[in-house]
């Protein structure tokens, strides 16, 4: 059985006042704002994921739960300096790519071979490498490939997923892009407006969005593979077909962010108004409901009570705990945001005591976070981007491209923290070693213009190598023909009949 006390602790606030020994009418307290409600819980039952199929896949989060996500992107400035500082140091200072040889034709090729293989596969006349390096660059300029990329990071981050739409010229107007047409634009779309997904009942691969673009006739719109670059963060199906719905990163520290939302709009504020303002305790001497009606009105009109009865007494009271409290708290909640992310705590807090240890901690984020990250982006990338415009300039259908001697490759720069010199020294030092070649050394260095050049340029030395030695070949079988018919003429003049 409960006791009185217990039973009032229960009731709370529905308690009446007049059980307490008050009356109700001649009592007031301050309240603090009402509590912020919020849904951070999965509903199982309700979203029916058990009762999902491969032709109804589910999303994990609600619409409004990604909203709450979103929301703190907007209102709080850690939540969105981490992501920022995410994705910078994911992409780097622009997104390249590569042109390379198929995987499968070098594997496994020894190293004296490899070097002769590559520039012979980049040097074939077929695979036109010079003009579909000229191509992608242009393409990707003109899609500002890397500032939307920055948008497809970002909001796959928040929501978990998202994608780009790809706008083509008609293949009519696209020169030599024979099969899907050249890319005019990349398209940022809202991750909010995804209506459904649909995925293919045998593979389970990816075969688009159902996308509501707000017009008549295109609220549940399909937009295909082709015609996109899709991202997913964390897509691990850990709940019943929720294919291609992705993971919100930002959810698993939603509660600090929000946490420091009211720290800053609610804790700070309070304990401001406290300076001047404290919290105090005041008895008139009767229970008369006039008389503490007037006090009361005077209280709330100045800051300053002057009166002539000899029972009124007020006390201060200070509640109001550290200012230091609260920024500890909410820079320990940053630090659990940024711990969440797996971001280092110097490019958040940048300190000496943080940097001190840069290097290590830079390293340790780039091969537990960024290599896994960058993987994720450049098979995407290479998939939805790079594949299909390959596939154009060969004039080959899609399938087919896996095959193919050439492969287009992403490469996405580190964020390096140490002086270009000290690099250089160090690649200069692996090479003289022989543990390092010069490709090695200037793909390390970030290089990748002068290693592309350094490659064309050997392709361009061997082509001319074998020409020189066609040449020398035809002046050779030259100058044999013309001994051959020098010897034929002499034998014939020989055999002729002398004048007498």
């Amino acid at each position: 059985m409960y006791n009185e006390f217990d039973q009032r602790a229960i009731l709370g606030p529905n308690a009446a006042v007049d059980e307490l020994g008050f009356d109700p009418e001649t009592i007031a307290s301050v309240k603090r704002t009402t509590r912020r409600k919020l849904n951070h819980k999965i509903s199982y039952g309700q979203r029916g994921f058990s009762g999902a199929s491969i032709t109804n896949v589910k999303q994990i989060l609600t619409n409004t739960q990604l909203k709450y996500c979103a929301n703190e992107w907007i209102n709080n400035g850690i939540m969105r300096q981490c992501l920022n500082k995410l994705v910078h140091h994911l992409l780097g200072q622009r997104t390249k790519f590569m042109v390379e040889p198929n995987a499968e034709l070098i594997e496994f090729l020894e190293r004296e071979k490899l070097s002769q293989t590559v520039t012979e596969i980049l040097g074939e006349s077929a695979n036109r490498v010079p003009e579909l390096q000229q191509r992608l660059i242009r393409v990707n300029k003109r899609c500002e490939l890397h500032s939307n990329l920055i948008k497809l990071c970002k909001n796959s981050f928040l929501f978990g997923r998202n994608f780009l739409g790809i706008e083509r010229f008609p293949i009519s107007q696209s020169s030599g892009w024979v099969r899907f047409g050249e890319p005019k634009a990349l398209k940022p779309m809202n991750s909010l407006r995804i209506v459904d997904t649909k995925v293919n009942e045998d593979t389970y691969a990816f075969e688009g969005y159902f996308y509501d673009y707000g017009i008549e006739n295109k609220r549940k719109d399909l937009i295909k593979p082709i015609d996109m670059i899709p991202l997913w963060n964390d897509d691990d199906n850990v709940l019943d077909m929720t294919y291609y719905s992705g993971t919100s990163l930002v959810w698993t520290c939603l509660s600090v962010a929000q946490a420091i939302d009211v720290m800053n709009d609610e804790d700070i504020p309070e304990y401001v108004k406290g300076l001047y303002a404290k919290l105090g305790e005041v008895f008139v001497g009767t229970n008369s409901k006039a008389v503490i009606q007037a006090v009361t009105k005077q209280l709330e009109d100045a800051t300053m009570l002057v009166h002539g009865r000899k029972d009124l007494r007020m006390t201060a009271i200070d509640v109001a705990g550290s200012l230091m409290d609260i920024m500890n708290g909410r820079e320990a909640s940053a630090k659990f945001i940024a711990w969440s992310m797996a971001i280092p705590l110097f490019i958040i807090f940048e300190d000496d005591s943080n940097f001190a240890t840069a290097n290590k901690a830079m390293q340790a984020f780039k091969v537990g976070t960024l290599d896994r990250m960058r993987t994720w982006i450049q098979n995407a990338l290479e998939k939805y981007w790079y594949d299909p415009m390959l596939a154009d300039h060969l004039n080959i259908d899609l399938e087919q491209v896996l095959a193919a001697r050439i492969k287009v490759k992403a490469i996405i720069e580190d964020i390096v923290y140490d002086l270009p010199e000290e690099i250089a020294n160090k690649e200069v030092a692996l090479v003289n070693a022989g543990i390092h070649t010069v490709e090695q050394a200037l793909e390390n260095m970030g290089e990748d213009k002068f290693l592309q050049e350094r490659k064309l340029r050997e392709a361009e030395r061997l082509a001319a190598k074998e020409e020189g030695i066609n040449e020398a070949r035809e002046i050779v079988n030259k100058i044999g023909s013309e001994s051959a018919t020098e010897s034929e003429t002499e034998e014939t003049e020989s055999q002729q009949p002398t004048g007498s």
